[in-house]
């Protein structure tokens, strides 16, 4: 007769089974799902070209400070490391966001063996990670998305642990809980709701106890420190994180969300991470790993409530995924195909909606399926054509009114891109009003002609006399995305005080 494991030891502070009762680590599996990732990334890093918001962070990167307005500094610190290490190219600023991504596989895998699972459980748990398209779009990116999954997703495992064995001289591990999410919150700041989620976990289930200690609220302060600096650079600056989330764009539907979090995860996933969210309420031997379940259904209600982005959500799946993947073994020990069928459709699945997220086809062959591809895709399209555009609008200038041209980008986006494809064409510094870039732009006041991008001219001729169109910029592959067919206007003779102007164009959204 086999003796039920015990769900709750109080005596020993065990919640799970211990160490040696844990299947060995299906190493080769992982390691291989983590290195397939990196090399696939990498071989078509340089297909398209930049995505809008990696100028940005580049530029950030060499104007290291505090904090930005819609970001703290991590991810600066980040493209400055990769530029030291890597240099500027293409490729190279894709290195470290493909990294974290083949952490994240093995991460999960490890997660399925915490719950109790074999090496068919870490497998298909890393394969489920491997072919989400939320997490092949993120890593395919250098932006905060990477690698605040990264975060989460290592909070997580930590997490893992501390529910699976905790004993008392085990309070350490709150501290490296905080630390993870410290460094999170250097990176992005929705992993502060990952942490309202596991203090609303912990209290519903009988791990409530973990909050009696003194440890769960160290380790809130070791992530709390981590924002210090970024609290220091808004005071300095009149809060203008504070004004940009005020304007942040909202207004997802719940039945948006919740079709975009499915495509997310892709469709043929859905089985999987519903079956590990039923197993962490209603599995004997999960009860311990409870307060991630219910973490997760507050995330949703959190994120739902605030009219949220659906990939805000994406981050707290990778506990979903492992339970699902021992859900799946449990079940193939009765029905032997059912770990061969969702491999196949993980892998199906995945591929299909692979092309949609990342540069795998080339771009004509895109253009010819979708002409207006989802954004984090289309973005990565037209900045040589833009930068290209306004060279041309430049070199046809009179060279007295050359010398003291001056570029104004609408958004941050072609700010970064004049910065870094500019020089190529000997193009004068361009600088935006929105966001970080105010701060950067400020002080700095045109001599001459202004070549403007983006702009509509009524939004211009309040501040100039001279408004006049000189070029429109072309789509790249016929990619439709926000440059595309937008106007380029030489704008001469300010109305009013640059000063007065550039307080008007002031954009934090």
């Amino acid at each position: 007769m086999t003796t039920p494991v015990p769900v709750f030891e109080p005596a020993r502070f065990r919640y799970g089974p211990s160490s040696d009762d844990l299947s060995p680590i299906a190493w080769r599996s992982l390691g291989a799902f983590a290195l397939a990732t990196v090399v696939l990334h990498l071989a078509i890093a340089g297909r398209y070209g930049w995505f809008r918001d990696e100028f940005y962070y580049i530029d950030a990167g060499k104007h290291l400070s505090g904090g930005y307005v819609d970001f703290p500094l991590g991810v600066a610190l980040l493209a400055d490391a990769q530029r030291a290490l890597f240099g500027p190219s293409l490729t190279a600023i894709h290195v470290f966001p493909a990294l974290a991504g083949a952490i994240i596989i093995v991460l999960v895998g490890l997660m399925a063996r915490e719950m109790g699972g074999g090496a068919t459980a870490q497998r298909v748990a890393a394969l489920a990670a491997l072919t989400a398209p939320a997490f092949i779009g993120a890593d395919a990116l250098f932006t905060m998305d990477a690698f605040d999954e990264l975060w989460w997703t290592l909070a997580t495992f930590v997490l893992l642990h501390i529910l699976r064995q905790r004993r008392p001289d085990d309070g350490y591990l709150w501290l490296m809980f905080g630390l993870v999410c410290g460094i999170g919150l250097l990176t992005k700041l929705t992993i502060l709701a990952f942490g309202l989620a596991v203090f609303v976990g912990l209290f519903l289930t009988p791990a409530r106890r973990e909050l009696r200690s003194p440890w769960p609220y160290a380790g809130g302060v070791v992530a709390f420190l981590a924002l210090v600096p970024y609290v220091l650079w808004n005071e300095q600056h009149d809060w203008p994180t504070l004004a940009f989330w005020h304007h942040y764009s909202h207004g997802e539907s719940t039945l948006t969300f919740i079709v975009q979090v499915i495509l997310l995860m892709q469709p043929l996933a859905l089985p999987l991470w519903l079956a590990g969210l039923w197993l962490l309420f209603r599995d004997r031997l999960l009860a311990p790993f409870r307060p991630l379940g219910w973490a997760f259904l507050f995330l949703t209600a959190l994120f739902l409530a605030g009219h949220a982005k659906s990939y805000f959500l994406v981050p707290a799946f990778p506990a979903l995924l492992a339970a699902g993947a021992v859900a799946v073994e449990r079940g193939a020990e009765n029905r032997p195909r059912l770990a061969g069928v969702t491999v196949a459709a993980l892998i199906i699945g995945g591929a299909a909606l692979a092309p949609v997220v990342s540069p795998i086809l080339p771009g004509k062959t895109l253009a010819s399926v979708m002409k207006q591809p989802i954004q984090p895709v289309a973005d990565r399209f037209g900045w040589p054509q833009l930068v290209g555009t306004v060279a041309a609008v430049y070199r046809r200038l009179p060279p007295a009114e050359r010398s003291t041209a001056m570029i104004l980008a609408r958004n941050y986006g072609e700010a970064g891109a004049f910065d870094l494809l500019g020089p190529e064409y000997r193009l004068p510094r361009a600088i935006s009003a929105q966001n970080t870039y105010y701060f950067w732009g400020t002080g700095i006041v045109p001599r001459g002609v202004v070549i403007t991008t983006e702009f509509q001219r009524q939004e211009l001729t309040p501040y100039f006399r001279s408004v006049s169109k000189a070029a429109t910029v072309p789509p790249q592959d016929g990619i439709e995305n926000e440059e595309a067919g937008k106007p380029v206007f030489v704008c001469r003779g300010l109305k009013m005080p640059w000063p007065r102007v550039w307080n008007r164009l002031k954009t934090f959204s």
